[in-house]
C-alpha cells in the first residue's frame, strides 16, 4: 500500500514537473519564421496543433526518467 502511494505521488508530481518544463522549453524554443509572412488575424493552425504533442512527449520522457530514477 506504501509503494503504490508513493509511486502515485511521484506520477503525479512528475507530470506536472514535466508539463511545467514542457511549457518553458516551448516558450524558450524560437517560433518558426514561416508564421511572420503569415496574416496576423489568422493564427498559424500547425503551431496550436504542434504545441499539445510536444507537451505530452516532454511530460512522458520526463515521468520515465523519475520513475527509473525512483526505482535506481
Amino acid at each position: 500500500m506504501d509503494g503504490l502511494s508513493a509511486l502515485f505521488i511521484i506520477i503525479i508530481i512528475s507530470l506536472f514537473s514535466g508539463l511545467l518544463i514542457g511549457g518553458i522549453i516551448i516558450i524558450m524554443i524560437p517560433r518558426p519564421p514561416t508564421i511572420v509572412y503569415m496574416p496576423v488575424n489568422k493564427p498559424s493552425p500547425k503551431s496550436k496543433l504542434s504545441f499539445f504533442p510536444l507537451m505530452i512527449i516532454v511530460t512522458i520522457i520526463f515521468m520515465m526518467f523519475m520513475l527509473l530514477s525512483s526505482v535506481f
